[in-house]
């Protein structure tokens, strides 16, 4: 009877210890991806500067890309920091449900903390590097005169032609590298606001926000090429892509805001190649 009464030694729960494992994993892993991400524009940026050949628009890409880095850094900064608060709390917890009788908890909780502190060190350190290149890109663009070519000046501003940027856009469009595009294609707007691609970049970044679902701002951006371009190829194109994006895409969707497009395409260029899509379009919508 006494034997049968006996209490049974608390064995420690491996859940938690798994879990923690698991995490720290996952924050290692993406402390690495930042780690040669930063490297790689780091290497590329000292290559130029050491060269002291780059023109500058091989500096103003590597800038947008460094801009680009520095958003998604500080996102993956907030996630690292989100998963340390959770991993800790998780084995806060554990603690206080179980002990392990070999101080082995004790031992992993410290690890852990230790790895965490690590990982933040390390994305700090890129960052602030990033941040240093960037300031250096920046000296070394004011130092350069620019590569001269045949008709520079004429068309041009800056070191590079609207259609190199509108190359460049179209380039890291195809990549999915949608900031990075959309930066080269208002820097061809900026600069050359009234060349013949000035509307095909403004078309292009409304097609940026929408690759990357920001619906609503992408058929305010289509509309613009209309606006300021009324008279170019891009404008009855524009007009029909932002009245779709409004039917199908913006959530809740706009069905009376896609019709007043559709029927701008219609009626102010009904003989446009996507005026006979415009129609098909339109009646598939409901009449308010």
């Amino acid at each position: 009877m006494y034997r049968a009464a006996e209490r049974q030694p608390v064995r420690p729960r491996r859940g938690p210890d798994r879990s923690g494992r698991a995490g720290a994993a996952r924050l290692r892993s993406a402390a690495t991806a930042l780690a040669r991400r930063g490297a790689w524009l780091l290497l590329a940026g000292g290559l130029l500067a050491a060269a002291g050949c780059a023109t500058k628009k091989d500096v103003r890409t590597l800038q947008w890309q460094l801009a680009a880095m520095q958003v998604r850094q500080d996102s993956a900064l907030q996630v690292l920091q989100r998963e340390s608060r959770i991993l800790l709390d998780s084995v806060r917890k554990a603690m206080n449900i179980t002990q392990d009788a070999s101080g082995q908890t004790s031992h992993r909780f410290q690890q852990l903390e230790q790895t965490l502190a690590q990982t933040q060190d390390l994305v700090a350190q890129i960052m602030q590097s990033a941040q240093d290149l960037s300031t250096r890109l920046d000296n070394f663009s004011a130092q350069q005169p620019g590569p001269l070519r045949p008709g520079a000046g004429v068309g041009e501003a800056g070191g590079g032609t609207a259609e190199e940027y509108y190359a460049l856009g179209t380039e890291k469009l195809g990549e999915a590298a949608y900031s990075t595009a959309r930066a080269a294609f208002q820097q061809l707007l900026k600069e050359f606001p009234d060349h013949e691609r000035a509307p095909d970049a403004q078309f292009e970044i409304g097609q940026t926000y929408a690759a990357e679902k920001d619906y609503a701002r992408a058929v305010q951006e289509l509309q613009i090429v209309a606006e300021q371009w009324p008279n170019s190829e891009r404008a009855p194109e524009a007009l029909y892509r932002a009245g779709v994006i409004a039917a199908d895409s913006v959530k809740p969707k706009q069905p009376r805001q896609a019709r007043q497009l559709l029927e701008r395409v219609v009626g102010t260029f009904p003989n446009a190649t996507v005026a006979s899509r415009a129609r098909t379009k339109l009646r598939s919508l409901p009449r308010s």
